[in-house]
């Protein structure tokens, strides 16, 4: 007898694993045509019946193939909501609008976006050249954001300011799912700044755990996404110049999203 899973919560989690042989898939938590395309071509593959229902086979396939990409599980996202005191749909859109829905790159290494400003600031804090690789590799080192190639290209401004140095490179990259930057590995109880970026590399779990750690350690920023004070948390949590990137209506417009279909948005099980 079918029945089927009613929180779209639980088909975010189905989206997110079908999404690594079909990265097209919208991970919206409504199961629609898409969703259910995938779902039957990803039986045909495993040589299930293509039944478009998540039979206990399916299920446990989906589970492997989610371990296999380092993705969160549905109880590893309950778990971090209740340490935070808010609802799952919270940290689904904070993980849409920081990451689009993956921690991961296809190449499976972690999502990094190089910050050349930072880079500049935590030379200077190290008393590094910085004024100098400022004028001599202004891609790399600059007071200013800027020169973002996006995606994995991303590695190559990583790979190169690691040249200058490896620690404040590390420092100057936000990480993974939640986009948290390298510079606050001490802060988060780190052993080094090679630590975390080590971290960030492992599964989506482990940088769960690093914005786990860096909501719980500023209770003005907690406060701020438990009662859905989204311009407050933007300007905490991404700076100053939120507005930019229009973090705060984003991040609303994903919360009121991934609330609503909560409860809805079915995909089918047996």
């Amino acid at each position: 007898m079918n029945s089927s899973i009613n929180h779209g919560t639980s088909v975010v989690f189905l989206q997110r694993a079908l999404a690594q042989e079909n990265p097209r898939l919208k991970v919206d938590g409504l199961s629609g045509p898409e969703t259910q395309s995938a779902l039957r071509r990803f039986q045909q593959l495993r040589g299930v019946p293509d039944t478009g229902t998540v039979c206990e086979q399916t299920r446990a396939l989906v589970a492997q193939t989610a371990q296999r990409a380092g993705l969160l599980s549905e109880p590893d996202v309950a778990e971090a909501s209740d340490a935070l005191g808010v609802a799952p749909a919270r940290l689904l859109a904070l993980i849409e609008v920081e990451s689009a829905g993956f921690g991961f790159l296809p190449d499976a290494r972690a999502k990094i976006l190089f910050e050349r400003h930072v880079m500049y600031r935590r030379l200077v804090a190290a008393a590094l050249p910085a004024q100098r690789w400022r004028s001599e590799f202004p891609e790399l080192v600059n007071t200013t954001p800027g020169g973002y190639l996006g995606g994995a290209k991303e590695y190559e401004r990583f790979d190169a300011a690691s040249a200058l140095d490896c620690v404040c490179a590390i420092e100057a990259c936000s990480w993974g799912l939640f986009q948290i930057m390298g510079l606050h590995w001490l802060y988060l109880d780190y052993a080094s700044a090679s630590d975390f970026a080590a971290s960030m590399t492992i599964d989506e779990r482990s940088q769960l755990d690093a914005f786990v750690r860096f909501i719980e350690r500023d209770a003005a920023m907690l406060h701020a996404l438990q009662q859905g004070r989204w311009d407050d948390f933007a300007r905490r949590y991404n700076g100053p110049a939120y507005h930019t990137h229009a973090y705060d209506t984003r991040l609303a417009s994903a919360v009121a999203h991934f609330d609503a279909v909560a409860g809805g948005g079915a995909a089918q099980v047996a």
